[in-house]
Formats: C-alpha cells, sequence, structure tokens
C-alpha cells in the first residue's frame, strides 16, 4: 500500500527520503508487532499492527488509495 502511494504521489522523491528504507522500516513495525491482552503475549501475524503509531496512517492511505 505504501509503495503505491509513494509511486502515485512521490512524496518520497520531493522529500528526499529513502524510499526503500520506510518500506523496510514499516515492514519491521508491522510484521513484529507483540501485544499484551491480560497475562498473555500474542504475536500479531496478519492485518495492520493495532496501537501502532503508523495504524492510523496506514487506513488512512488505504481508503485514499
Amino acid at each position: 500500500m505504501l509503495k503505491k502511494y509513494f509511486n502515485k504521489t512521490k512524496v518520497c522523491q520531493d522529500l528526499g527520503i529513502n524510499e526503500k528504507a520506510v518500506l523496510t522500516a514499516i515492514s519491521i513495525i508491522m510484521n513484529h508487532n507483540v501485544f499484551q491482552f491480560g497475562d498473555i503475549y500474542w504475536l500479531q501475524m496478519d492485518g495492520t499492527a493495532m496501537g501502532m503509531p503508523p495504524a492510523p496512517m496506514w487506513a488512512t492511505l488505504y481508503f485514499f488509495l
């Protein structure tokens, strides 16, 4: 989703941001989300890492594209 957004808007090029680094970082965040519910810890295996700072932006981009 982010790659599609970056290609559509060219925001990384305009701001001088390394697109590959951003995509790698967001992938790490979204694929290694561990959360606690009560006294049990869970590893989120699929979907958006709810409660993580990028989740609202991710959802906004989803509906934008």
